[in-house]
């Protein structure tokens, strides 16, 4: 399939194809809560660290007593070791997890078939670092495709299983004493244990907090402590032209807890669902409050809308149910879908937004350009709108790969006779880069914070009245 960064690829060069991948991994960290990521860099920097301490060692001894190749393994073991700790520091955990888990397989499987030949006295040793690998690998790797996320553990213990079930020596020759041999039987086995009581240790504080914190929005849902939040679209000249609404938790003793801490939590456990319904019903509940303000009603709302939300059974009808006919009527409701959901069978999401369409909302394809949906599809979609992924916005206008991309998907947005939002607009010269370019609808800082729905009305009502301008100040 040809996604939006496909695309583009030929206007970006090299460096800025590359760029663009850099960019995208980027992007990913920010999908997962900062507590895993927070776990998953002490993971990785722990195992850089093992690394460290034995393979210079063994590195220097093969070098001093003529074996070279040995030696060579060892140092490319070291070089990729401090390669995952620079690509840990530049925030690139997947990165660095992919790095660490390939070098891992490749190099302990090079030194079990090249180093350590076992001997009717001294069975092979090193090979058992496998499986703290292959359990490490399950954790980094937990959010990815299951090509990387199953594939990568099961080659590593697919690796183990091969070096146990062959004793002998593959054709190689033992190039240690047994002494020696010896010594590193102890030396591998005390650090193969080490790594796996860390990892389990992690892996268990990971479930235990998930499980915590899961039972704890199950609560807040009942409790009403699920907030909805209002953050203003306008255009450059700061007129109000509506706004998307966020969900937000308020937690009793916590305060507010950051999104990216609960929603990717919310999903997994199904519990986004009933959150996601009482957002809908907060915005429908207040769009039928603005039918009779003259400040407000013109004004339209966006709702972040989940997969649960429309594909499990009977979801999209009472999804539907939830909006009263007056406000579809008017036309001043928007879903927002994600390029994720483009995975599932193409015809039941075309079906499912045609219901959509069909109530009388409009649809918006959000974080577009983070995916890699088919143009081809993209076409054959009831689209409304196109939102302009803050990731390509932020580095607006200096980075020439996310203004080569960003101009791509508004001329796209604009061929397709679709609105063109672009999220994430913190400064004044992000809008005028994106203006040039013929967007004409921005939200981010620049203009407003997300606000709740009381303080967003009061907004709307003095930008109506003149007494406040939400126009970003000018040179």
């Amino acid at each position: 399939m040809q996604g939006v960064g496909d695309a583009a690829k030929p206007g970006l060069g090299r460096s800025g194809f590359w760029a663009e991948r850099l960019r995208r991994l980027s992007a990913s960290e920010a999908r997962h809560s900062p507590a895993f990521n927070r776990r998953r860099g002490h993971l990785l920097t722990l195992g850089a660290c093992l690394i460290l301490l034995s393979a210079p060692p063994w590195a220097l001894f093969f070098a001093f007593t003529g074996r070279p190749v040995p030696a060579l393994c060892e140092i490319g073991l070291a070089l990729a070791a401090c390669l995952v700790l620079v690509i840990k520091r530049l925030r690139l955990l997947r990165l660095a997890s992919l790095v660490f888990t390939v070098a891992g397989v490749l190099g302990i499987t090079a030194l079990s078939l090249l180093v350590d030949v076992p001997t009717p006295a001294v069975p092979r040793s090193s090979h058992v670092l496998l499986l703290p690998l292959a359990v490490t690998a399950f954790f980094l790797l937990q959010h990815e495709g299951p090509r990387l996320r199953i594939g990568l553990p099961v080659l590593s213990l697919g690796a183990f299983v091969l070096l146990s079930a062959s004793p002998g020596s593959l054709g190689f020759q033992p190039i240690m004493e047994e002494d020696g041999r010896r010594a590193a039987l102890w030396f591998v086995s005390g650090l193969a244990g080490l790594a796996l009581y860390a990892a389990m240790v992690v892996m268990l504080r990971e479930a235990t907090e998930s499980s915590a914190l899961e039972e704890a929005f199950g609560r807040a849902i009942a409790a009403g402590e699920i907030e909805t939040h209002l953050q203003a679209q306008c255009d450059a000249d700061g007129r109000l032209l509506g706004a998307e609404a966020l969900m937000r938790w308020r937690h009793g003793s916590r305060g507010y807890v950051s999104p990216s801490e609960f929603i990717l939590m919310a999903e997994r456990s199904g519990l986004i669902n009933q959150a996601g319904n009482q957002v809908l019903e907060s915005v429908c509940a207040a769009l039928l409050r603005w039918e009779h303000d003259p400040a407000l009603r013109a004004l339209t709302l966006s709702v972040n809308i989940s997969p649960m939300q429309l594909f499990s059974g009977g979801a999209a009808n009472r999804l539907l149910d939830q909006v009263p006919a007056s406000v579809s009527a008017r036309g001043v409701l928007k879903f927002e879908l994600t390029e994720s959901m483009f995975v599932r069978d193409f015809e039941t999401v075309r079906s499912r937004m045609a219901q959509i369409r069909a109530r009388g909302i409009g649809i918006a394809l959000d974080d577009f350009g983070t995916g890699f949906s088919s143009l081809s599809y993209l076409k054959q979609l009831p689209l409304d709108e196109l939102k302009v992924d803050q990731t390509f916005v932020q580095d607006l206008p200096g980075d020439v790969s996310a203004g080569k991309i960003a101009r791509t998907i508004v001329q796209l947005g604009q061929d397709l006779g679709l609105s063109v939002v672009a999220e994430g607009t913190e400064n004044l010269a992000q809008v005028q880069a994106l203006q040039e370019m013929g967007c004409q609808v921005f939200q981010g800082y620049l203009f407003s914070r997300p606000l709740p729905v009381e303080a967003f009305e009061s907004l709307a009502r003095d930008v109506h009245q003149g007494l406040r301008s939400m126009a970003p100040p000018r040179a």
